[in-house]
């Protein structure tokens, strides 16, 4: 009997030391399994942050006006720049992917990677048009860097309301040209010729406008306001002097203000957060840079344009228009009420703040 024990006993032993480097040697090969795992997943993350990258960017501008040439075009360059080739950005001018009110849509549907959006779209961003009302900013420069620095304040109510709410990422921004009255047909130089009148302006700031000055609001789309001056749809609209010749608007318009300096556009560039962060961090840095950059450079070229195109406009035959001092003073009580307004109009979405936000931008960059 104890024979047998002792033979049992020491086939125990060996089944056991031998299970128990059989268990060594499979943990060991799984740690190399998992080591080589590794190893291969860092050399796939290496390759996907110098990928080449294409990137598509929808914007309703066509590529003459002031935002492609100012804004756009130096944006995509620098960021091609900033990669050493790495990304190229292809501008869809002329709203070929859709209409600047379904930006929002077409970053989230992937139809576009970066859009130009702004308050074209007041679901998604109402608070951006603070910066459309009358008298908000005395010039491009001061409003583009206010609006800005107003979007890099995480804590600012219109950042939280018009990108933080809605999942998207400021990439780039310009605000203004200031703009003027354009007229197809009738010389309008008295605030009270302008009762009745059909004008063209967007949403927020613009349309408040135009209603505060007995005028009817129509808004259109880039690509309609041509057509819709040539036909008579409306008798003028408010625009920004840069925007007219690329538009061809002096074509169908005899007359533009000089001196209103009333509702400027806002444009922003962005992303959806989920695109963004599915780029490599060299391409991140690299928009973000970008971004800052023409941002900060565009107000002062737009400020030059404006300028420069009251020149052009009455050598190509358009009669300006520069209201006196008294109509200016009439004009000033109109559009007073119309902060009021357009506070009541988005007080839900923080209006109040928004506001605040904005004055204090304003007068830290004046």
């Amino acid at each position: 009997m104890s024979t047998i024990h002792a033979t049992l006993g020491g086939f125990l032993l060996k089944k056991t030391i031998f299970l128990l480097i059989a268990t060594i040697l499979l943990a060991s090969t799984a740690l190399l399994g998992c080591s080589k795992g590794s190893s291969t997943k860092t050399s796939t993350e290496t390759k996907t942050s110098t990928e080449k990258i294409t990137l598509k960017l929808a914007s309703p501008a066509p590529e003459n006006h002031v935002a492609s040439r100012a804004l756009l075009e130096p944006f995509a360059k620098k960021v091609n720049e900033y990669t050493n080739g790495q990304v190229t950005i292809q501008i869809y001018p002329n709203s070929q992917l859709g209409p600047a009110p379904d930006f929002y849509n077409m970053l989230n549907s992937g139809i576009t990677d970066i859009a130009v959006g702004g308050p074209s779209d007041p679901g998604h961003m109402p608070l951006s048009s603070s910066y459309t009302l009358p008298g908000a900013a005395p010039n491009s420069e001061v409003a583009t860097k206010s609006y800005w620095k107003t979007l890099q304040n995480k804590n600012s109510q219109v950042y939280k309301t018009d990108f933080k709410n809605n999942g998207l990422i400021p990439i780039a921004a310009q605000v203004g040209p200031s703009s003027e009255l354009v007229f197809a047909n009738k010389e309008v130089s008295k605030v009270n010729d302008l009762k009745g009148l059909k004008l063209h302006g967007f949403k927020g700031g613009p349309e408040l406008t135009i209603k505060a000055l007995g005028a009817t609001p129509v808004a259109l789309e880039i690509p309609e306001v041509y057509i819709s001056f040539d036909r008579g749809t409306v008798d003028g609209g408010i625009i920004g002097l840069p925007s007219v010749q690329p538009l061809k608007i002096n074509e169908v318009a005899k007359y533009f203000t000089t001196n209103l300096n009333i509702a400027p556009l806002v444009f922003n560039l962005a992303m959806s957060e989920k695109k963004f962060n599915s780029l490599p961090k060299n391409v991140q840095d690299a928009i973000i840079k970008a971004g800052n950059e023409v941002t900060n450079s565009i107000g002062a070229t737009v400020d030059k344009e404006v300028s420069d195109t009251k020149t052009q406009l009455t050598n190509k035959g358009m009669k300006p228009i520069t209201f006196s001092d008294a109509e200016l003073i009439e004009m000033k009580k109109k559009l007073d009420p119309v902060w009021k307004g357009w506070e009541k109009t988005y007080e839900s979405k923080g209006s109040t703040a928004a506001i605040k936000d904005m004055e204090e931008a304003v007068t830290s960059e004046k």
